[in-house]
């Protein structure tokens, strides 16, 4: 039984091709997806396909139905699943995952993750993480380069000394940048402290508070309205000091007093004192009136307001148009001016330092290349009998290592999957081999030298026995059924030899049926998983060659 963490439990179809409705379940083993011709069996996995991110097409939608819906079950048991999926913000209840994929008549389609409306892109981030259909997706994760070189480091358990050096070969990139950035912006930094140099000193020059600035329009306004408050006071000093046309209150209050000294002995003493105060209050006032018309402006000092005054304007217009804008923005500037002065552009020191890094980096890059160059030959000649075992007499693969002279973050190694598959036609890259049968079983291969090495736990297989038959698809069969130890498979056949290592069949039949007076067809499936049903499924196939 496989250890897979994650299985397919089932897939329902909806007006899907010739699918009507339709529910399939599965094994967690090896699942064999057998039928005639035109069943409908390539159907289930173009299903899949849709579901785990493939192109939709309106073809899909059967004959008649506005739209075509596909819906997976899968379980899992594996945490880092579980924060891959809320991480991406698809959380999973009872770690169960259901995808579903709706396609409409026009073409268009929409996509659920876990109930949950999500893009075309995150479905297919998460299904190539986990899935892979084998001579359909053009994107496989195995004939990825990268990914390649990854499972090579897994192989020769170096992945550990790459995780090490990737984390140096970041901050090594980032001191790079640093340099880059830093000279870029060496210019651009000098001309801003500049500009916040001369802003910063014209506002400090001004020094600019509320206080000040309400001063300065005091002293403003009262000049302007010194010559009226002139006048008022001559006016004021007429009536109490008399003019030309008439006495002046001094003059009656002389009178007053002359009369209240010859009158002592008849008026009464309170009477006496309060006409004292009254005119010691007269005299004090009359002082300050004299005093005020005998001042004088000072232009001076008037001007020296308006001209501050309109250095405020200034500056407000400038710098948000209040006091406490330009003091908040002086704030800013200052908190600037502090940390570009503190950048510390020492290029030297991040070169010396970028020198070190290339230096520790060039020779952990090399000793991971030599692991690289020995464990390379261990694994082709491993893959080479891999897939000979699956009757490809001859063929080869070479995991062909070569010298980078750039450093990334995979080191300096440069590896591409070479095979041959016929002895002196010379070696060509696994994915550019045209034959699909040939790809099918050097993936095959790869797939079983590597199943316990990477994430991918269901592996969809599509016509992996074309042109096979007898001898070959017996060890296509057995070396299925290893994936299947690893790894869920799920594979279409025509062939007995490989069906009879299945833990289950998948039987997809077709069937006409008259609704209406309108002949329909309609795929229609059973699942057989008992061995001696199994068994009888089997025989029933074409005869054992």
């Amino acid at each position: 039984m496989t250890h897979s963490n994650l299985i397919l439990e089932s897939i329902k179809l909806q007006n899907f091709a010739t699918f009507k409705s339709h529910s399939v379940s599965f094994s967690s083993g090896l699942n064999a997806i057998i039928g005639e011709t035109g069943s409908g069996k390539s159907l289930l996995l173009d299903a899949l396909q849709l579901v785990f991110g493939g192109r939709a097409d309106k073809k899909s939608v059967r004959h008649g139905c506005d739209s075509a819906i596909v819906e997976a079950v899968m379980k899992f048991n594996d945490a880092g699943i579980r924060k891959s999926l809320e991480e991406m913000g698809f959380p999973s209840e009872d770690d169960e995952i259901i995808i579903k994929r709706m396609i409409k008549r026009d073409g268009t389609s929409k996509c659920w993750l876990n109930q949950m409306v999500c893009s075309l892109g995150q479905l297919v981030t998460f299904s190539r993480r986990y899935i892979d259909l084998v001579g359909q997706f053009e994107n496989q994760k195995l004939l990825n380069e990268n990914y390649q070189l990854k499972l090579l480091d897994q192989y020769g358990e170096t992945t550990q000394h790459v995780d090490q050096f990737r984390s140096s070969f970041s901050d090594y990139k980032k001191l790079i940048e640093d340099k880059e950035n830093l000279e870029k912006s060496h210019f651009d930094r000098e001309q801003r402290l500049d500009y916040l140099k001369y802003q910063i000193d014209e506002i400090e020059s001004l020094n600019p508070s509320q206080d000040d600035e309400e001063k300065l329009n005091q002293i403003k306004s009262d000049f302007l309205n010194f010559e009226k408050k002139k006048v008022v006071s001559e006016q004021l000093l007429n009536l109490f000091e008399g003019h030309e046309s008439h006495s002046g209150m001094a003059d009656l209050l002389s009178i007053g007093r002359s009369l209240i000294s010859k009158n002592l002995n008849i008026l009464p003493a309170v009477f006496v004192d309060n006409f004292s105060n009254f005119e010691s209050s007269f005299e004090e006032l009359r002082s300050s009136f004299k005093f005020f018309n005998s001042s004088e402006n000072d232009p001076e000092q008037l001007q020296m307001a308006i001209d501050k005054l309109d250095q405020y304007q200034k500056i407000k217009r400038k710098f948000g148009g209040s006091i406490d804008s330009v003091i908040e923005t002086l704030t800013q500037f200052k908190s600037e001016e502090k940390k570009l002065s503190s950048l510390g552009l020492n290029l030297e020191d991040i070169i010396l330092q970028i020198n070190k890094l290339s230096s520790l980096l060039q020779k952990s890059a090399i000793e991971i290349h030599s692991k690289r160059m020995t464990n390379s030959i261990k694994f082709s000649k491993e893959l080479t009998q891999t897939i000979r075992d699956l009757k490809m007499d001859g063929a080869e693969i070479k995991l062909q290592v070569e010298k980078s002279s750039e450093l990334t973050e995979n080191g300096i190694t440069k590896l591409s999957f070479m095979a041959q598959t016929n002895p002196g036609e010379g070696f060509y890259k696994v994915k550019e081999i045209a034959s699909g049968g040939e790809l099918s079983r050097i993936l095959l291969a790869l797939r079983q030298v590597l199943a316990t090495h990477d994430s991918i736990s269901i592996f969809l297989f599509d016509e992996i026995d074309t042109g096979m038959g007898g001898e070959t698809a017996l060890h296509i069969g057995k070396s299925l059924k290893k994936v299947s130890l690893n790894s869920q498979v799920i594979a279409i056949t025509h062939l007995p030899q490989i069906a009879s290592f299945a833990d289950k069949l998948i039987v997809v039949s077709k069937e006409t049926n008259t609704h209406e007076g309108e002949d329909r067809t309609e795929s229609k499936v059973r699942e057989v998983s008992e061995i001696k049903h199994l068994k009888r499924e089997v025989e029933a196939m074409v005869p054992l060659q």
